[in-house]
């Protein structure tokens, strides 16, 4: 008895500790791949000379190349390389970054960041979360729920770091920093933690046998969908027009760079803050209810960064509102489709409802900084005042199709409030 008690409270440490080395690594690699580029968004215009749209174009691609490799990664995870894929990937990740110190043309920069983001695809959250399902089956969700609240710290790490690199080491030292830190630290972090994962499974690498038939999309409303898809589109539109220019946005209003740096650094924390507030009141609230008050928070805030413009300490408020309504958005996606559409054809839906999402994240960057040539920083924020406007009615528009649905077909609605209270 003693000796089961025992291997069970190893089998529990074992689990915690690949958990943690796969947060770590997972927080590191957002913080180098991801967050460091518009950190340096406006470093980059200024070591090159590059035009905004240019750069910005740039990391467009970036994001473009993760969605377009995302499904054959995906295939090559579910056939039994997931620890190969997201180390491989990491890797390949942190030279890209270590060859950025070497650029001297734009198409040179282009080529790493577009190598840069079929690394990304590989190793940020979605192939790690596709294999945490793999190898923890129903034990999965835990250890997601904790990588997740982990690597929400990621933009606190990259934007302080990324200001004091670059004045006081430069540009390209900064990049090769990034770059050598995740080839020596990260990329170990990721395999260790990922090889005592699958030695706690009874899972091999054995190939999944094909499937012969082809699972058919369930009847779904789709205008429903259509609706679903447009109010997170315009999330996606927001919240990466913040990543790219809150900070020059900040600093052309006043605010020292210091400071905005600060101020884009708690971004990280108010996300954490909001899924912590969102596991209190999920029981309380339906997904769709959490939904549209977290909509509602992002157009809060939106007329909050206009009001800044004249009084600057506004900015703290806007700060705490969009990243804890972002940070709720972004987990209530998959859990939203599930309670409208349940389980059946999820995957397939879930797909149809990221791509209209992924091309407004790839064109939003490309987009804002045409604007900021153009008009300066008082466009994007009315930009970001009519998106987060349409998501509001978007959102409300589902509650209203959702809610007539319900009363026609009473039974799924109980099936809905089952899978709601699972």
């Amino acid at each position: 008895m003693a000796c089961e008690y025992s291997n069970c409270h190893v089998a529990m440490n074992r689990s915690r500790l690949s958990t943690v080395l796969i947060g770590s690594a997972q927080t590191l690699l957002w913080a180098a791949l991801y967050y460091s580029f518009p950190a340096l968004l406006a470093d980059t215009h200024a070591h090159f000379d590059w035009s905004l749209p240019l750069i910005t174009g740039a990391f467009t691609g970036f994001m473009l190349m993760m969605g377009l490799a995302a499904p054959f990664i995906g295939r090559l995870i579910d056939r039994g390389f997931g620890l190969a894929v997201l180390t491989i990937s990491a890797t390949l990740g942190g030279l890209c970054l270590l060859a950025l110190g070497a650029v001297t043309h734009y198409w040179q920069y282009l080529v790493l960041c577009l190598i840069a983001g079929l690394a990304a695809a590989g190793c940020l959250y979605e192939p790690c979360f596709s294999v945490l399902t793999r190898y923890r089956g129903a034990k999965a969700r835990s250890a997601i729920t904790s990588v997740t609240l982990m690597a929400g710290f990621a933009g606190t790490l990259s934007y302080p770091f990324c200001h004091y690199a670059v004045n006081n080491l430069g540009w390209t030292t900064t990049v090769q920093v990034l770059g050598s830190f995740t080839l020596l630290v990260t990329v170990p972090l990721f395999y260790l933690g990922l090889r005592i994962l699958r030695q706690d499974s009874n899972l091999t690498r054995a190939r999944f046998a094909p499937r012969d038939n082809k699972t058919r999309l369930p009847e779904i409303d789709r205008r429903l969908l259509v609706l679903v898809a447009a109010g997170f589109s315009t999330v996606a539109i927001s919240h990466y027009l913040v990543i790219s220019f809150f900070i020059p946005g900040m600093e052309s209003s006043g605010i020292s760079a210091g400071l905005a740096v600060q101020l884009m650094a708690m971004v990280g924390p108010m996300q954490v803050l909001g899924r912590v507030l969102m596991l209190f009141a999920g029981n309380r609230l339906s997904a769709l209810q959490l939904t549209m008050v977290s909509f509602a928070c992002l157009f809060a805030a939106s007329l909050l960064l206009v009001a800044q413009q004249q009084v600057w300490y506004l900015a703290f408020a806007f700060v705490a509102l969009q990243g804890s309504a972002y940070g709720v958005t972004s987990i209530l996606r998959p859990v939203l489709l599930r309670e409208l559409f349940g389980e059946k054809g999820f995957g397939q839906i879930s797909g149809m409802l990221s791509l209209p999402y992924m091309l407004c994240a790839a064109a939003t960057p490309l987009l804002g900084a045409s604007l900021w040539s153009m008009f300066g920083w008082p466009s994007i924020s009315l930009v970001m005042v009519v998106a987060a406007s349409c998501g509001v009615l978007a959102i409300a528009a589902v509650a209203r199709r959702h809610l007539q649905t319900q009363s026609r077909d009473p039974v799924s609605q109980k099936v809905a409030v089952g899978s709601h209270n699972q």
